[in-house]
């Protein structure tokens, strides 16, 4: 005679509650969710040694709970013998989710329906069903309460089958090599998950343990937040997820979040669509995307962020959520503009749809910049994107100047486009204008070579007003012992697709702007170790512009360019007027602030 189904009345968890329920003719094989998604198919699965999340089951309320927000749910309420069993999210008052446990079977509380077997197979796969009640075999159940619950990060990842790299495992060193040599950071693993779920699983053992958890895409990060930032961190590395499906139906792509830029650029091309982004084919488009995404086509198509229609996204308690204007749109908001602080974001939806060179003295070259924010100002095609590129003269009294770019409308209509500018240009040493396609602007524009390292990075982004003509700090940058380069990137101007998206509409913060500078320096050979007067010549240039500028200047930081040396500012000048509605809703989707990180929400 079969004991008692024996239930544990405890908190719904995540990891570890370890209530496992098996059909009571193979003790085996558990009661599975297929997934942590609405809709996801009850089936039966082999027991995972030391339970998995995807099997502790915990009643409460007169439910049965999986991963702490999901309930065992009569698919559509239909009352038919044979209808498929789902979880779903929880809801107080929804009877398709209420259960009454009688001795060893699971009733459908308030009719004569119960939990069973399907065909009495145990097979792997078989999704269960409900059926009248006739305490046959089909419908006793058993529990067990796993004695070998995971105690730790390792045991936990290795039960539900996550590959990861521990300190002092072979490959370890390599993995936790930040992008920027300047940081030296050991994470406590790094977890390679190859789907949605296990990311959820991931993120669940890392939430159990208390942990920072991280999430990597690219891992270019300039501050190492890929790798949390500071050592500790459980980082959910995503390069085993590269699925693009492109959806002909409704031109759109689904992206997963280990894709590189040019993975992406490829793939759509290949299927003749294409999405705004930046022009370097190594950086992942997680962050990228989940911070901006600024290209040569940004001011035609917007940034990356702007295109996104929905994404998957694995909250700090393991729920796998969509986010869309219409399901979870506070969620929808933050994680265009901010998302690594509420999340991490395992796939997107979007739509899919060289110039100059020159060396010039002070005065030349701050013209040329005052000439480009006229320029911008004119009715200039939004098929035109470029920048200025500044760098180390032949004398202490001279930079390098360099305007690369892209032209993306009719090829008779470029030159008379552009001529307005050049010819406010002294006449270029050299020039060369190459005619290709999208895809060749869009792999090739960025060697992965030239950006191996940077030792030092600051960024002052977004400027409205001209510079002062000593922002090059032209003796400075001569005797450096570093090398640097300043890009000076057109962002807005008339006819931008960035300034025409309402402020309020996503949490990126800037949009009323013309301008950004990036400035570089790094050690010679970018190799450690970082030159002594590397962060006072980096900070001179920023504060030749600061300190120059209007005492009202709202001037902002763009976040896929870190800096972790804004101090107190850096909340004002990487979000804005957003940062009090992102604390909210970070306190909503992440109390425990499991997802931090420097300049984080």
């Amino acid at each position: 005679m079969l004991g008692p189904l024996s239930f544990l009345a405890l908190s719904p968890i995540l990891l570890g509650a370890a209530t496992l329920i098996q059909p009571s003719t193979n003790s085996a094989k558990c009661l599975t969710a297929a997934s942590n998604t609405d809709g996801a198919a009850v089936e039966i699965e082999d027991c995972v040694s030391g339970g998995s999340t995807s099997q502790n089951w915990t009643v409460t309320g007169g439910t049965l709970q999986l991963f702490g927000t999901k309930c065992l749910d009569v698919t559509n309420g239909a009352t038919t013998n044979g209808n498929k069993m789902q979880i779903w999210t929880c809801a107080t008052g929804n009877t398709n989710q209420k259960w009454t446990v009688s001795g060893n079977t699971i009733q459908w509380t308030g009719h004569s329906s119960c939990l069973d077997l399907t065909n009495g197979v145990t097979t792997n796969g078989n999704v269960m069903q409900i059926w009248t009640c006739t305490g046959g075999i089909n419908q006793q159940w058993i529990s067990t309460t796993s004695t070998s619950t995971p105690s730790t990060l390792q045991q936990s990842l290795t039960a539900n089958g996550i590959s990861a790299l521990f300190p002092g495992n072979s490959g370890y060193a390599t993995a936790a090599q930040a992008f920027n040599q300047r940081f030296t950071i050991s994470p406590a693993a790094i977890a390679y998950p190859t789907t949605v779920l296990q990311v959820s699983e991931a993120v669940a053992a890392g939430t159990a343990q208390k942990m920072q958890v991280v999430a990597r895409s690219g891992g270019h990060s300039y501050i190492a937040n890929g790798l949390g930032g500071a050592s500790g961190a459980l980082v959910i590395d995503m390069s085993k997820m590269k699925a693009i499906t492109v959806r002909s139906s409704n031109n759109t792509a689904l992206i997963e979040t280990g894709n590189r830029l040019g993975d992406i650029a490829l793939a759509l091309n290949n299927a003749g669509r294409a999405i705004p982004h930046g022009t370097c084919p190594y950086v992942g488009i997680g962050g990228h995307s989940g911070y901006g995404g600024f290209g040569f086509t940004s001011r035609a198509w917007g940034l990356t962020l702007d295109t996104i229609k929905s994404a998957t996204v694995v909250l700090a308690n393991g729920t796998i959520a969509t986010a869309s204007s219409t399901v979870n749109p506070d969620l929808f908001w933050a994680i265009r503009g901010a998302s690594p602080s509420f999340g991490i974001v395992t796939s997107i939806e979007p739509p899919c749809s060289s110039m100059a060179g020159n060396s010039m003295d002070i005065t030349t070259a701050s013209n040329a910049i005052a000439a480009l924010q006229t320029f911008a100002a004119t009715n200039i095609s939004a098929q035109f994107g470029a920048e200025l590129v500044f760098g180390r003269g032949p004398s202490n009294s001279h930079v390098n100047v360099g305007l690369t770019g892209a032209w993306y409308g009719a090829a008779n209509l470029f030159s008379s486009t552009i001529a307005p500018y050049l010819s406010t240009l002294p006449t270029p040493s050299w020039s060369t204008i190459t005619p290709g396609s999208y895809i060749n602007e869009r792999v090739y524009s960025c060697k992965p070579a030239a950006f191996e390292y940077f030792d030092g990075y600051r960024d002052t982004g977004y400027v409205l007003y001209q510079v002062a003509h000593d922002t090059f700090r032209l003796t400075d940058g001569f005797s450096s012992d570093t090398d640097w380069f300043v890009e000076v990137e057109l962002y807005g101007g008339s006819n931008s697709a960035i300034n025409a998206v309402p402020l309020d509409s996503t949490a990126f913060a800037k949009r009323d702007t013309l301008f950004t500078i990036q400035f570089y320096a790094s050690s010679e050979g970018n190799s450690p170790p970082y030159p002594a007067d590397g962060f006072s010549f980096l900070n001179g240039m920023v504060s030749s512009i600061v300190s120059n500028s209007p005492a009202n200047w709202n001037y902002g930081a763009y976040l896929n360019y870190a800096d972790d040396m804004l101090g107190a500012n850096a909340p004002t000048l990487y979000y804005g007027s957003h940062y009090a509605r992102l604390q909210s809703i970070k306190a909503a989707v992440d109390p425990l602030d499991t997802f931090r990180f420097p300049v984080g929400v």
